[in-house]
């Protein structure tokens, strides 16, 4: 009789323990898929309002300012499910497909591109601000940096994004120029050495040179132009903005620049914030993501948001949404928001 209670008691626990068991793995595979498994979509959300002055490091440079400039930046997040459908009750966020952010790219080469469009912007606001302020400078290029290779030509799979082209043939690369020109002494099925640096790593390769005429231009008669199919760019290590990336930031750049090389204080003691592309000419170009940039810099504080000509609508629409008291105000030169600084009236007064 004891016999066949412990049975029934080992039976019993055995039951309980299966169930357990059960339980957790269900509980474990819903956790999984709800915060780990990905998904094919990034959420965009307003990101942060950062101070542009420790970034900048203007020689002899006046830092005095009693107001400030900010950059805005939006946050992109690789979306699991529950970020997903969290993005749809959060009215800041925006989801889109992977694939229509990357398109051809890998991700990698996406993120290189996106770096060097930061190191232009910062380049060219250096010129911009350096112009308007009368002061000479030197544009120093730290080397050559491949953004991306193309399908089908020698450099795919074995140069990537993010090398740094060192020597071809034994030659010093510099600039893309010295690239064009050690290339366009050799001819279509030549042999070159390539040396480039990756992760800190010195490595070289043998790649033969192909004919990168399309056939248009084959038709044309244009003559053989030799290659192995890499998109290249002059790297200009001048600002440091640690992990902020893209374009957007110039026209920041330019006024914290221009701040630090003038003696008076054209902030007026006001937080200044912004976005926009910045050419070498002065114009301000449009950006991507100005809602989110709006709440980044009315979370910050800011009183004053400069934005591109072509985004005004969508920022003042979300400025008035969330009932900012920022003045948003629209640019298309850095001269018109040099203009509108200079008539604000100073805040300590």
């Amino acid at each position: 009789m004891e016999h066949q209670n412990e049975k029934k008691t080992h039976k019993i626990w055995d039951m309980k323990f299966s169930k357990n068991i059960k339980f957790f793995l269900i509980v474990s595979a819903i956790l999984y898929i709800i915060f780990l498994m990905p998904t094919p979509y990034v959420v965009y959300e307003p990101g942060s309002a950062e101070m542009l002055e420790p970034m900048v490091n203007v020689e002899n440079g006046y830092i005095d300012a009693e107001g400030a400039f900010m950059l805005t930046t939006v946050r992109m997040n690789y979306s699991n499910v529950f970020y997903y459908l969290y993005s749809f009750v959060n009215p800041h966020a925006v989801v889109v497909k992977k694939e229509d952010i990357f398109r051809n790219e890998t991700e990698e080469e996406y993120m290189e591109r996106q770096t060097f469009n930061m190191i232009n912007s910062q380049s060219n606001a250096i010129k911009v601000a350096y112009n308007k302020a009368g002061v000479a400078y030197e544009s120093i290029i730290d080397g050559v940096v491949i953004l991306g290779t193309v399908e089908g030509y020698p450099a795919k799979g074995v140069l990537q994004s993010g090398d740094k082209i060192l020597s071809i043939n034994e030659e010093i690369i510099k600039t893309t120029e010295d690239i064009y020109s050690v290339v366009g002494k050799n001819q279509v099925g030549d042999m070159i050495s390539v040396t480039y640096e990756r992760e800190e790593q010195n490595e070289a390769v043998q790649l033969t040179l192909v004919d990168l005429r399309s056939e248009y231009e084959v038709s044309e008669g244009i003559k053989e132009r030799p290659g192995i199919g890499i998109y290249l760019a002059d790297l200009q290590h001048i600002i440091d903005a640690g992990n902020i990336r893209g374009p957007s930031a110039g026209l920041m750049f330019s006024l914290e620049i221009y701040n630090q090389l003038v003696p008076e204080d054209i902030t007026q003691g006001h937080l200044i914030a912004g976005t926009g592309e910045i050419y070498a000419d002065g114009q301000v170009g449009a950006i991507g993501g100005v809602d989110r940039k709006i709440v980044a810099a009315d979370k910050e504080g800011a009183e004053v948001f400069f934005v591109p000509e072509e985004n005004y609508e969508v920022a003042a629409e979300k400025a008035q949404e969330i009932k900012s008291d920022m003045d948003v105000v629209t640019v298309t030169t850095l001269e018109e928001a040099l203009k509108y600084l200079n008539q604000l009236t100073p805040s300590h007064s």
